[in-house]
């Protein structure tokens, strides 16, 4: 009897503790890392239930069954959350919630402020860089092959804000 007492509240307290769910939008590989050329750990098919484990970029870690991976965070509607009272309503992750706009963004925000805090020059590879640059002669080659004309572009007007 103790012990099914004891079974029953780790069953409660863990659900208790379960991450925000989500659901896939379509078919996607569930990956070992957030890099799409990483492992497949299982694949995932659309409308598949998945637990949130955390963000990073445009990615989310997520657990499907017993397989935790990462999808991408476009490919994952979840429960809303933006306080906005609607009980049950659904939105996909596109790291903008409450704004009334209608987005197409996967809420990638590039480096974090601890990676960036973290960086160090690297002049070997600032000079590998410069490698890759286009004489002015390979330049019009290209143009003139491809069948290319020179624009001028003007400056965008400044910004009243």
């Amino acid at each position: 009897m103790r012990q099914a007492v004891l079974t029953l509240l780790l069953l409660c307290s863990g659900a208790a503790v379960a991450g925000p769910s989500g659901t896939m939008l379509k078919d996607a590989p569930l990956l070992a890392k957030p890099f799409a050329d990483a492992a497949t750990v299982a694949p995932l098919r659309s409308g598949n239930s998945v637990e949130i484990l955390g963000r990073q970029g445009g990615w989310m870690q997520v657990k499907s069954g017993v397989k935790t991976g990462w999808v991408r965070t476009i490919q994952v509607r979840t429960d809303a959350s933006d306080g906005s009272g609607l009980k049950g309503a659904k939105q996909v992750a596109t790291g903008r919630a409450g704004s009334g706009n209608i987005v197409a963004t996967s809420g990638i925000r590039g480096l974090s402020e601890e990676e960036l805090k973290g960086t160090r020059p690297n002049p070997a590879e600032l000079k590998k860089l410069d490698g890759w640059v286009a004489s002015d002669t390979i330049a019009s080659q290209y143009a003139t092959a491809n069948k290319l004309q020179r624009r001028d572009v003007g400056y965008l007007p400044e910004s009243k804000n």
